[in-house]
């Protein structure tokens, strides 16, 4: 079975317009602006520089790190790990001032959910939602 590409009229096909909407999603909808919303910023463009770092070439750079200070018999230090992500994230985005902001928003929601979440419950969070997203295509 082949998956076909999502188009708006699948979307639409699968909306259910009687539907009715909770007290929270109002809520959600008429809530204020906080300024961070999608769009709502000059940098939004920069997101699809984003979607140009090679993750699987990184991550092995990094490994590639990681390993040379233990053949070294250094320990890598947080900093040192912070210093060579920097450096292999740098050379694929080419806005820097982009890239740490949003490297470091990123960096402190994580710091933020350790010990609320797991790795394999973060993997099955992404499976959900691809699952979700998969019907439609």
């Amino acid at each position: 079975m082949t998956k076909s590409k999502i188009t708006l009229q699948n979307v639409l096909n699968n909306c259910n317009e009687d539907m009715t909407i909770s007290e929270e999603e109002k809520d959600w909808d008429q809530m204020k602006p906080v300024g961070k919303e999608y769009g709502s910023q000059p940098e939004q463009s920069n997101l699809v520089a984003m979607e140009n770092i090679n993750a699987k070439a990184s991550v092995e750079t990094l490994l590639k790190i990681v390993n040379a200070y233990k053949e070294l018999g250094t320990n890598l230090e947080c900093c040192d790990l912070a210093n060579e992500l920097g450096v292999i994230l740098g050379e694929q985005c080419p806005d820097k001032d982009y890239l740490l902001r949003d490297f470091v928003s990123g960096f402190k929601h994580g710091v933020e959910l350790s010990g609320s979440t797991t790795a394999n419950e973060r993997v099955s969070a992404l499976h959900q939602s691809i699952d979700k997203m998969g019907k439609f295509r």
